[in-house]
């Protein structure tokens, strides 16, 4: 057992491509876990399962919405600018999705 004052702060991004997904957001969460168990980590936050479904719909509503994160070029698509991207730069990764409602930006 690694002493708690030692432990080093971490942060678990939990995500699925699909919502048909092999590996539920809960099966990688326990992963995480127990890697951060046996390296001296402590998961201190969760970055929410942001699924398929959630950002369809939100994508549909029309909604405001700001996206939050690192943002970098990726020269590795240049054939995809104008098809699946419309630039090479791209935000990874993404940290927070707000929603302006209510006259105010709230968390997805």
């Amino acid at each position: 057992m690694t002493n708690a004052n030692l432990l080093v702060p971490a942060a678990q991004y939990l995500r699925m491509s699909t919502e048909h997904q092999q590996y539920s957001l809960e099966n990688q969460s326990a992963a995480i876990q127990k890697y951060a168990d046996s390296h001296g980590l402590e998961v201190v936050l969760t970055y929410p399962g942001w699924t398929k479904a959630k950002l369809t719909a939100l994508a549909t509503s029309k909604s405001r919405v700001r996206v939050s994160g690192w943002i970098l070029m990726d020269p590795e698509h240049p054939d995809q600018v104008g098809k699946t991207r419309a630039t090479l730069w791209e935000i990874h990764p993404i940290v927070k999705i707000e929603v302006f409602s209510g006259g105010k930006w709230r968390e997805l």
